[in-house]
């Protein structure tokens, strides 16, 4: 006599137990609240991970499609949300670590007209395309800054323009001018109160030497954010609790450049007052009487 066959479930069950966690997981998804905004990718990849959730609140709004648009008044510095004197909940390391922000938009702050540095446009004034899908980064004296910019768009030769590049920035009047105090590089950028270090070179500021005192700067400006935060992070520990709550890591000191870019951008400094430097030169009256050995004019 043959064992009795094991039996099996009807072909038509699969797809039933199938559309059933499928209604499910859609409820779920429906029941779920909305995600939180996010910054436009090429954006985010040049800012601290820090710097994100307060930088979409400072600078965008939720548009009518769903989409984010920037903010209608705008500031030229946003400064992140300092950290709370007392905390209920496991405290967040980036209102410690978080950085400010330089919002170079001359055309959307103030106005200001721009003309097409193209010779055959004849002077046609450039227009706002939106915000610079690129940020950089801003090395200071003692910690490091973020910077976002726009672009202008030049309607009759269809190329666009860069609010930070020296085509736009040489068209700004003096007083707009000098509320940009950054130079550029490349890749990365400097403020010019660094580069103020180098000037006037001698024995007691090389390169070397202002090079090793942002090392130091920039370390105990970290070391300062960092006592802040653990000291936080004890004090939430000592409060009863059920649970074992474990912190999150603090983010790694920024890395201070080397001594070859210093000079790079020592050099473009010069550059911006060259013109400075022949007018100063050219002004001496009088005659040469000796060039002694240090080349000093006597």
């Amino acid at each position: 006599m043959a064992p009795p066959q094991p039996q099996t479930e009807a072909p038509g069950a699969v797809p039933v137990v199938a559309a059933a966690v499928s209604g499910e997981s859609g409820a779920s998804q429906l029941l779920s609240p909305p995600s939180a905004p996010q910054l436009p990718r090429l954006l985010a990849e040049g800012l601290p991970a820090e710097d994100h959730a307060w930088m979409v609140k400072a600078l965008f709004k939720m548009g009518a499609k769903g989409k984010l648009e920037l903010q209608d008044h705008l500031k030229l510095w946003y400064h992140p949300p300092q950290p709370s004197n007392l905390y209920h909940q496991v405290p967040s390391p980036n209102c410690f670590f978080a950085h400010a922000l330089l919002v170079w938009m001359p055309y959307k702050l103030w106005k200001v007209k721009v003309v097409c540095p193209n010779a055959s446009c004849g002077g046609h004034q450039l227009t706002g395309a939106g915000l610079h899908k690129r940020a950089r980064r801003v090395m200071d004296v003692d910690r490091i800054y973020n910077m976002v910019t726009e672009t202008l768009m030049c309607a009759k030769c269809k190329v666009s323009h860069v609010s930070w590049s020296q085509a736009i920035l040489q068209q700004l009047d003096l007083g707009h001018r000098a509320e940009f105090r950054v130079i550029m590089t490349q890749k990365y950028a400097c403020d010019v109160r660094v580069i103020r270090l180098l000037r006037e070179r001698g024995l007691g500021n090389s390169p070397t030497r202002v090079l090793k005192q942002l090392w130091e700067n920039h370390t105990e400006e970290w070391l300062r954010c960092v006592a802040r935060y653990t000291g936080n992070c004890v004090a939430f520990l000592q409060r009863p609790g059920l649970l074992p709550v474990t912190f999150p890591e603090p983010p790694e000191r920024a890395v201070v450049l080397n001594r070859k870019w210093l000079l790079s951008v020592y050099s473009q400094d010069i550059l911006t007052r060259l013109e400075d430097i022949k007018a100063n030169i050219t002004s001496t009256y009088g005659s040469i009487l000796k060039v002694n050995s240090t080349k000093k004019v006597e």
